[in-house]
């Protein structure tokens, strides 16, 4: 299944819960820009990048984290990227992050997020 047994439980629910951290902070970036640009705050917006370059920097550097096969928090990162990706949260999120960046494109291919990918 998507959730495993055994010692890489773990693991996968905290790679899950840094994606869906990435993506919180990815939402307030979003609700900022779509503000009036006289009510944007543009420390706010930095300082949620900073917070998911920061998790995408952890995740890069350490290759434990993209080495423990498909689950549920390789699923949760791989639609973080995308839609990361989709709303233009960060410039590029995988930009100066090579291993993020290969486990990236090897698992955005995998069949059952190709049908489920937006037109």
């Amino acid at each position: 299944g998507l959730i495993p047994v055994g010692p890489d439980r773990w693991r996968a629910l905290t790679l899950q819960a840094l994606a869906d951290g990435c993506m919180d902070a990815g939402v307030v970036v979003r609700v900022v820009q779509l503000k009036d640009e006289a009510r944007r705050d543009l420390a706010d917006i930095k300082a949620h990048q900073a917070k998911i370059g920061r998790a995408l920097d952890v995740l890069d550097r350490d290759e434990r984290w993209l080495a423990c096969g498909f689950h549920v928090g390789a699923l949760a990162l791989v639609c973080a990227i995308e839609w990361l990706i989709f709303r233009e949260i960060l410039p590029d999120p995988l930009d100066g992050r090579p291993r993020l960046t290969q486990w990236y494109a090897a698992n955005r291919e995998r069949p059952a997020l190709l049908s489920s990918r937006p037109g």
